[in-house]
């Protein structure tokens, strides 16, 4: 049975005088003990996970490169010498003791052949001994069975008992030294918070006690073993392991191409640091399948824990550039790629300002752009440009921390302009990159709303913490007014994939005819199957032309007094300069001209109260307004009309480009 002492021996003996004096009469030793001869069971890869540990001293260069002058030369040179060296010396050792001793003997010298054997060729009947009773019963000498040859063989025993205690306790005291400080830096970054007292140093040198404790006790325990034929494969399960890593790390920077990673090494080469990776790891799989899984499970554990906390270090991963070079690759690609409807995903710039000041229009928009689309978050700074550029030098790091903390999927955008309309016509300009465009653009409803008659698009009610809990079984209803390309549907269809909206249901709420509201529910309900939208009701409005209300005409006429020109009262020159300093005042001529469409929009008011005045969201296609021919006053007028004393109310307007279609 092959012995990790046996191997020791022979590894650490340096200083040996070999015994060469009648070598060449012993080639018959040397030819027999040249093949492999495995015994009790033992196999190439117990025998090579026994030996593995000699060849464990590749990083020590590494280990210790805080304390060399030129560690970027010194490194290479001396690791590569060092393995030159313990090779010639390993395999002289091997080649002098497995020219000098049989694998099995008796001990007993008086054991020569006396009479002529037959069917002998044994190197040792050549050699006029007779050893065949150990093919009978185990013999304590040989090669096989003597732990001490090498120093039988040796020409000075003590020198072998002195070179194994000097290489054990040096390597020992390497470990030891070297593990815990590795450790200790481990520990304070607070990737694994267990371990935090761990971090803690003693002495002008920041000493790790306590880790030092914990590597002697983790010593300790194997050493109780008292087995080192058992220990010798579990150390070299977690060194091939830990070789892996470092080849596989290797091999990945060099994939990720970062201009940070420059090996100087002449030879260097990522393909063959893939391919020790992947011979290590085949090679604990043959060694022991089962301790190799642990230690795969154990490993992917970790990661998985770091991936999943994210602790807050920056260690300028490989694994941050190859998600670069990943992702500027794949958008360069996806530049060159036209639009399909089945691919249509939202993209949403959200004119949020500060992130945090306006938390129910952030979180409604994140339902349905979470892992599905883009969604940046617009702030537009204005004032004295030094000052604000200084600001969102500070933001741009603060909020897109605040995004991240609060698990918001998000980019923050920010941008400097004298005034807002200027700064979200930037932002619509710029904001996103190549197919990562905005398509769509939400802004919170403001009540002063003459200074959002540029850029308003869709109309959201004010609600700190609205969409932050969960929505209950309630319903979600859309008002499909007329085709938008199917905006207005898959917003919803999108809320209700996410948790927090999977138990609400869809009420589809079209216009139509009295006399042709069955035939217009069934056309519905059958165009909603081939969208595969999931509805729960579809309600035909027979009456949404009627005219409104009195009383609520002439709250609307009431709300639009502060706004109107009344040019009929005004002199011709008095009006006309109101009109030019004033273009977005309501004239009597328009209101007359809008006055069905106004009514309308009061009119749906009423119908909305009626029939969605329970609704956790209503989502509505947003009133088409020609323009140049509408003044935003006007058309303000008419959305807060329309959204008066309501649930939130999400106004859609697409450009009737399809993002819905019958096909996957």
């Amino acid at each position: 049975m092959p012995s990790y002492k046996n191997k020791g021996i022979l590894i650490l003996e340096l200083g040996n005088i070999y015994k060469f004096a009648n070598f060449l009469k012993k080639t018959e030793i040397f030819n027999e003990n040249f093949g492999p001869d495995f015994r009790d069971e033992e196999t190439f890869f117990s025998v090579f996970a026994i030996f593995f540990p000699a060849a464990t001293g590749i990083l020590a260069g590494a280990n210790i490169s805080g304390d060399l002058a030129d560690p970027q030369s010194a490194i290479p040179k001396g690791t590569l010498l060092a393995i030159l060296i313990t090779t010639v010396v390993y395999i002289g050792i091997a080649v002098s003791v497995g020219s000098c001793v049989v694998r099995d003997a008796t001990g007993n010298i008086n054991d020569t052949i006396v009479t002529e054997l037959t069917n002998c060729t044994s190197a040792a009947c050549k050699l006029n001994f007779d050893f065949s009773s150990c093919e009978i019963n185990s013999c304590s000498y040989g090669l096989m069975n003597n732990f001490q040859v090498m120093s039988m063989v040796s020409g000075f025993a003590p020198l072998i008992s002195a070179g194994i205690f000097s290489a054990t306790l040096s390597s020992a005291l390497a470990s030891l030294v070297s593990a815990p400080k590795i450790f200790q830096a481990l520990c304070k970054d607070n990737i694994y918070p267990a371990f935090q007292m761990f971090a803690k140093g003693y002495g002008k040198n920041n000493e790790p006690l306590r880790g030092y404790i914990l590597t002697f006790l983790i010593a300790l325990g194997f050493i109780l073993i008292a087995e080192l034929n058992v220990i010798a494969p579990i150390i070299s399960n977690f060194f091939l392991a830990s070789y892996a890593l470092i080849n596989f790390s290797v091999f990945h920077a060099s994939l990720a191409k970062s201009p940070g990673w420059r090996p100087a090494f002449k030879y260097y080469n990522m393909w063959i640091s893939l391919l020790g990776a992947i011979l290590c790891c085949i090679v604990m799989f043959v060694i022991n399948w089962w301790a190799a899984l642990l230690t795969y499970v154990i490993v992917l554990g970790l990661y998985i824990y770091v991936t999943y906390k994210k602790p807050d270090v920056n260690w300028g991963s490989s694994t941050q550039a190859l998600t670069y070079l990943n992702a500027l690759q794949h958008s360069i690609r996806l530049s060159g790629v036209e639009d399909h409807v089945k691919n249509f995903r939202p993209q949403c710039l959200v004119m949020t300002g500060s992130p945090n000041s306006r938390p129910a229009l952030l979180h409604l928009v994140h339902d349905f752009t979470k892992n599905v689309g883009l969604m940046i978050c617009g702030h537009v700074h204005m004032g004295p440009r030094r000052q604000a550029m200084k600001e969102m030098s500070i933001d741009q790091a603060k909020y897109q921390r605040w995004l991240i903390k609060n698990k918001m999927k998000a980019f923050y955008a920010p941008v400097h302009a004298d005034d807002l309309r200027e700064g979200a016509q930037y932002l619509m300009q710029a904001a996103g990159l190549g197919l990562f465009f905005y398509f769509s653009n939400l802004v919170q409803k403001n009540t002063n709303f003459e200074n959002f008659e540029y850029f308003l698009k869709n109309n959201l009610l004010e609600a700190s913490t609205q969409f932050q809990k969960k929505q209950g079984k309630n319903t979600i209803d859309v008002w499909w007014l007329f085709d938008d390309g199917g905006l207005t549907l898959l917003i919803p269809y999108l809320l209700t994939t996410k948790k927090k909206w999977k138990d609400c249901k869809i009420r589809v709420f079209i216009g139509g005819k009295i006399n042709r509201i069955d035939h217009d529910r069934r056309a519905m309900a059958t165009l909603l199957s081939k969208f595969r939208i999931d509805f729960s009701d579809i309600m035909v409005l027979g009456d949404i032309n009627t005219k409104p209300k009195k009383e609520n005409i002439v709250a609307f006429d009431e709300m639009i007094e502060p706004y109107r020109l009344h040019e009929d009262d005004k002199e011709q020159d008095i009006a006309d300069k109101m009109k030019e300093d004033e273009p977005w005042r309501i004239t009597d001529n328009e209101l007359e001209l809008y006055k069905t469409k106004t009514y309308r929009q009061i009119r749906l008011n009423e119908l909305l109260k009626e029939h969605s005045s329970t609704a956790n969201i209503i989502v509505m296609s947003l009133p088409v307004a020609r323009k140049g021919a509408v003044s935003s006053a006007l058309y303000m007028a008419w959305l807060e009309a329309l959204s008066k004393d309501l649930p939130p109310i999400l106004l859609v307007r697409g450009n009737h480009q399809s993002v819905l279609t019958f096909y996957s």
